[in-house]
């Protein structure tokens, strides 16, 4: 088995060191053109590995700028923070003049935007909360509103009977006065 695996071992080197191993150029163009077509984890894979591979030359600091802007697209619907920094680490640490600042600057952007981010899910779920407090509050007021008109109704159906109820005994009362005057008027008289 160890004979196996030494031969190999060195064939694989040496593919890597002629460069009849994988296509690095065509990794990168598969990337680009992912990255092209909205295609972002295809993008990003590519470009992450292109980025690893050749991390000291300018394909590889290509490949790292772009795996930035395809893992923080806004129109990535799995947008990877984490990848973001760490394709703007890899650019910072590249070591050519311009990469360093740029790849700086980059990551601390990364840092702002999920930050951001952060904060804007934060308040859409406080948002969220309140919305649903002040549901159950109107529900409850309602269920309030119609507890009060209900004994407003009832309320309002009682003075109606005692109101009927009184104008029946005002009547019976006057009635009464009549029928007590007549009859003093038939003893006076």
């Amino acid at each position: 088995m160890r004979t196996i695996l030494l031969p190999m071992l060195i064939a694989a080197a040496a593919c890597a060191t002629f460069g009849s191993g994988p296509d690095i150029k065509g990794r990168y163009e598969q990337g680009l053109d992912a990255f092209t077509a909205a295609d972002y984890g295809t993008a990003i894979s590519h470009l992450d590995w292109v980025g690893r591979l050749r991390a000291d030359e300018s394909i590889g600091q290509r490949a790292s700028l772009l795996g930035v802007g395809a893992a923080l697209d806004p129109r990535n619907p799995r947008r990877d923070f984490g990848a973001a920094t760490a394709f703007a680490i890899r650019l910072r640490d590249s070591g050519d003049g311009w990469t360093v600042p740029l790849g700086e600057a980059l990551r601390l952007l990364v840092t702002e935007v999920a930050s951001a981010q952060a904060r804007i899910t934060d308040a859409e779920s406080a948002r969220d909360q309140a919305f649903s407090i002040a549901s159950e509050q109107r529900s409850l007021l309602e269920k309030q509103l119609r507890a009060v008109a209900a004994e407003r109704d009832a309320l309002a159906r009682r003075a109606a009977t005692l109101e009927q109820t009184l104008a029946e005994r005002e009547k019976q009362l006057k009635d009464k006065d009549q029928e007590l005057e007549r009859i003093r008027k038939i003893v006076r008289g």
